[in-house]
């Protein structure tokens, strides 16, 4: 690695920490792929393209959706919220049209 692209990588890790945010499992990611060479941004990009994989596996598109406490509009209101925002109210997001209807006490 040449000075110049030391430098380069130094001054992108910042801005790519700040992006990923301060959880512990998500920075030993980021340094395992720092470690093999790739750049801040070219990590930070894979990880959220992994991460965005992922979410559409689990909530949006699951084949067995029996299981599911949650519809696909209900993962899909808290993924465009976050995205939007950064916290969500906890009672907003019950109060939401997408999440009240589904708060009917259930006949046990």
């Amino acid at each position: 690695m040449t000075p110049e692209q030391r430098e380069r990588d130094l001054s992108e890790l910042d801005e790519c920490i700040e992006v990923l945010g301060g959880r512990l499992t998500d920075l030993e990611f980021l340094a395992r792929r720092l470690k093999t060479g790739q750049s801040p941004k070219r990590a930070i990009a894979e990880i959220i393209e992994q991460s965005a994989s992922e979410i559409m596996k689990m909530y949006l598109i699951t084949v067995d959706k029996g299981d599911r406490k949650w519809s696909a509009e209900q993962a899909w209101y808290l993924v465009k919220s976050l995205a939007e925002n950064e916290d969500l109210r906890y009672n907003e997001v019950l109060l939401s049209n997408t999440f009240s209807s589904s708060l009917t006490a259930s006949g046990s």
